[in-house]
Formats: structure tokens, C-alpha cells, sequence
């Protein structure tokens, strides 16, 4: 939906409180053009920290 794929397959389904650590291939991310304006190359891996604070 509204986050890249990556997002949509790994956060559903962890608790509030939880602390995810997810690295995100560039298929699941951006694509093969990336994000240039925001430094993202279409090659490159993602690494997130996601605290989640609340549901809905």
C-alpha cells in the first residue's frame, strides 16, 4: 500500500513494543531505479530499525 513492499511483508503481525532490525533487497524497496534525490540507487539494500508504538 502506503510503505514499500518490503515493509508490507515483515511489520504485520509484531506486537507493540516490538523492535524490528529489517534489510530490505531492492526489489522489495525502491526497484531497480532506487530513489536518486534521497541518495537510494536501484542496487541498493535498506536497513531499517522499526519500533512499533501502535496499531490501528
Amino acid at each position: 500500500g502506503q510503505v514499500i513492499k518490503g515493509w508490507d511483508q515483515t511489520v504485520p503481525g509484531h506486537n507493540v513494543g516490538s523492535r524490528l532490525v529489517v534489510s530490505i533487497p531492492p526489489e522489495y524497496g525502491y526497484g531497480s531505479r532506487g530513489v536518486p534525490q534521497a541518495g537510494i540507487g536501484g542496487e541498493d539494500t535498506l536497513v531499517f530499525v522499526i519500533d512499533i508504538i501502535s496499531t490501528r
